[in-house]
């Protein structure tokens, strides 16, 4: 499927002897008990970093391990748990940039949202190396096991972008001296708001990821040419029987996976890297590990810039947007209506029909621009604009021409923001194919209705989504 994928158990795997006390610890979930895990960090090797670290995480937490695959399936499972984080962080940002009244808020959440989108294509990369098809799942959708934090479309404040700056953040170690100040009063935000956020998970599905790349368990002669730096080889090889590694890599043609020249659109810190052998698909590993949601670090990475805007978001002036939380329209399946606001104005539900149809669209593209079946690479490089066309160009008019639109019809109600409602469906590509060009023509049939709305707002984007769509004239393409 393309956005749904079969649930496997996640058991995570602990160093079963620590100091001098000896734990068996089975338990599915990646926390233990507040107790055990005090008695495991009071317990564990002196050579343990106390604090937010790869080591010590492995320690507390345990590493990811799907039992009953071989390392190649294994990878395949953890590489769509990441995909499903990824594209879930890219949505909530993308929310999040349109949730607050800050210009250079919103620019600087906005622009690690579209990194998110390079994360994302970087780990579709490396599944297509692994001879699979897209998958463009989402974690709130999927259950993850993997989840940072709860998925949530919500109004931009002070607490959640702490949330957002926890769930970024490096190996304490490697955090400024002039940003430890900050970053305890984050921790101390995030501790009062009782937010559900573990990032570890994120950081360790990443380790695991690497480490199935590996060529073996042995340490490098010079642990400085290890791609992940300060990758604890030696702790993670007690952890797993030796050898559990891929046995060939790249299974499939790396000829046909997404490239940074027709995807990253001048944003020159959107990382999309190509998979082609072991060592550059794990260099693409550690780097968006490192640019975020991992415990490597970069200068200038997720964790820096929510930091930066964190500070901005502690002086007295309002940052928040009056948006709806998690919002919704009818109809929906009385069981997917989610807990949040509900968009009731007609002209509203139709806008949110709207973009909920170029999200769905955006997606597609994607997945037709990267599917294996797809081997034009000019037919490819053509559909990556498209997305990108629809993404600028549509979604972002979607945004700026609804501001004043109220989603209940009142003069003072919260005001428009899109639902980012997860779709269905396939990835076989004459599938893709068809629900594209469906919905090329939902997109113009509800432009024309909207077309000759009062509010000028509303007829103006219309025009301009349907002459952008003029000009991606995708019905050659799909035939």
């Amino acid at each position: 499927m393309l956005f749904n994928s079969a649930a496997f158990p996640v058991a995570w795997v602990r160093p079963t002897k620590i100091g001098t006390s000896t734990f068996r610890i089975d338990e599915s979930v990646g926390v233990p008990e507040p107790a055990l895990l005090d008695r495991i960090k009071e317990t564990a090797e002196p050579s343990v970093p106390r604090g937010y670290n790869l080591l010590e995480s492995v320690y507390v937490y345990g590493v990811p391990a799907v039992e009953g695959l071989t390392p190649a399936e294994e990878l395949v499972v953890l590489l769509k748990a990441a995909a499903e984080i990824e594209h879930g962080l890219m949505v909530q940002y993308l929310y999040a940039a349109n949730a607050t009244n800050d210009s250079e808020i919103s620019r600087i959440i906005l622009d690690v949202a579209i990194e998110e989108m390079g994360h994302l294509l970087t780990v579709q990369n490396v599944l297509l190396a692994m001879n699979q098809k897209p998958y463009l799942g989402r974690y709130d959708k999927a259950n993850s096991p993997f989840s940072p934090f709860p998925f949530s479309l919500e109004p931009l404040t002070k607490s959640v972008i702490a949330k957002y700056a926890a769930c970024e953040r490096p190996d304490e170690q490697q955090i400024d001296a002039e940003d430890l100040p900050t970053y305890e009063a984050v921790l101390k935000d995030l501790a009062d708001s009782s937010a559900d956020t573990v990032p570890e998970r994120v950081g360790l599905m990443y380790a695991k990821i690497y480490w199935l790349l590996r060529e073996n368990d042995v340490p490098l002669e010079n642990p400085a040419e290890e791609e992940w730096v300060d990758f604890p080889v030696e702790e993670i090889a007690a952890l797993f029987p030796p050898g559990t590694h891929l046995s060939a890599y790249p299974i499939a043609s790396p000829v046909l996976q997404g490239t940074r020249n027709d995807w990253y659109h001048s944003h020159a810190s959107i990382l999309i890297f190509t998979a082609e052998e072991r060592k550059t698909a794990r260099t693409a590993i550690a780097a968006i590990s490192a640019q975020g949601e991992g415990f490597a670090s970069e200068k200038d990475g997720h964790f820096d810039r929510f930091l930066s805007i964190y500070r901005k978001a502690q002086r007295p002036a309002s940052i928040t947007k009056n948006v709806p939380k998690n919002p919704w329209y009818r109809p929906l399946r009385p069981l997917a209506i989610p807990l949040g606001d509900e968009i009731s104005d007609d002209s509203a539900i139709k806008v949110a029909q709207l973009a909920d149809h170029i999200y769905e669209m955006v997606l597609h593209y994607i997945a037709l621009a990267i599917h294996p079946g797809q081997t034009d690479l000019n037919i490819r490089s053509t559909l990556a604009a498209y997305a990108i066309n629809a993404m600028l160009n549509c979604m972002r008019t979607i945004r700026l021409r609804s501001e004043n639109l109220s989603i209940d019809g009142q003069p003072n109600g919260l005001r428009f923001s899109q639902c980012y409602t997860m779709p269905d469906g396939s990835s076989d590509i004459s599938e893709i194919r068809k629900r594209l060009q469906l919905l090329i023509e939902q997109v113009q049939m509800l432009c024309k209705e909207l077309i000759n709305h009062p509010d000028i707002n509303l007829s103006l984007a219309s025009e301009e989504i349907l002459t952008s769509l003029e000009q991606a004239p995708v019905r050659d393409i799909l035939t």
